[in-house]
């Protein structure tokens, strides 16, 4: 039994992070397509927004789906959130680095784009390991 509730728990953490990834890339690819360059300052301005409204999803997808988390007040939702970003900026670093090595050596909007992919891949295994420890299972001790 215990085995079918891992394998549930790994599929809607790979389920999750495969959601959060397309959203990503859409934001970065509508950015593309409306500022029209593939320019550095185009790509960051694709990276901060995509990150910054995937940021949003990813923090509702994993308390309600993958954690089962349920914050009792806005003080608390607020606390956990900022827990949540502050673990978001290693995995950020790393998804933002991996994407700018695609940035500079093919200088194609796809390529760039598989970049991201790859970085959100790896930013998202590492975070969902600090967010079990530090945000959904340490914090909820602390409210008890």
């Amino acid at each position: 039994m215990k085995n079918n509730k891992n394998y549930s728990f790994f599929f809607t953490f790979f389920f999750l992070a495969f959601i959060a990834i397309i959203f990503n890339i859409l934001i970065q690819s509508f950015v593309f397509i409306t500022l029209g360059s593939n320019s550095i300052i185009v790509l960051y301005i694709a990276m901060i927004s995509s990150t910054f409204f995937t940021l949003l999803l990813k923090f509702w997808l994993d308390k309600k789906y993958l954690f089962k988390f349920n914050f009792k007040t806005f003080k608390n939702l607020y606390k956990g959130f900022s827990l949540y970003s502050i673990n978001g900026l290693l995995t950020t670093l790393i998804f933002w680095f991996i994407e700018n090595i695609f940035y500079f050596l093919f200088d194609n909007k796809y390529m760039i784009l598989f970049g991201a992919v790859i970085g959100l891949s790896i930013g998202y295994i590492v975070k969902y390991n600090l967010d079990k420890k530090l945000v959904f299972v340490q914090y909820n001790k602390k409210l008890n």
